[in-house]
């Protein structure tokens, strides 16, 4: 098989994945706390020779920072009619 009959194939057996509705999609977690659980599993699966045990509770702050700052820029719902607090004008 060369490789052109090889993607050939692969993307026949991907046909019927596009196929499936979404009902069988996993809904993304909301849980901040699941988030950086799932996070901090993929550093440590990544890296988890390099990192030290301090290393890695340091992470797992860093990333739950992360994720409150993410959901605190997104609570301020804004309209359409929102303007920013200056206008920039040239001269």
């Amino acid at each position: 098989m060369n490789r052109r009959q090889f993607v050939g194939s692969a993307a026949l057996g991907a046909v019927p994945l596009t196929l499936i509705p979404d009902a069988t999609a996993a809904e993304p977690a909301n849980d901040p706390a699941v988030l950086s659980q799932a996070l901090l599993d993929f550093a440590k699966n990544r890296f988890g020779a390099e990192l030290t045990e301090a290393q890695v509770k340091l992470l797992h702050g860093r990333i739950q920072r992360n994720l409150a700052t993410a959901q605190a820029l997104r609570t301020p719902a804004l309209t359409n009619a929102d303007e920013p607090d200056f206008v920039f004008g040239s001269e």
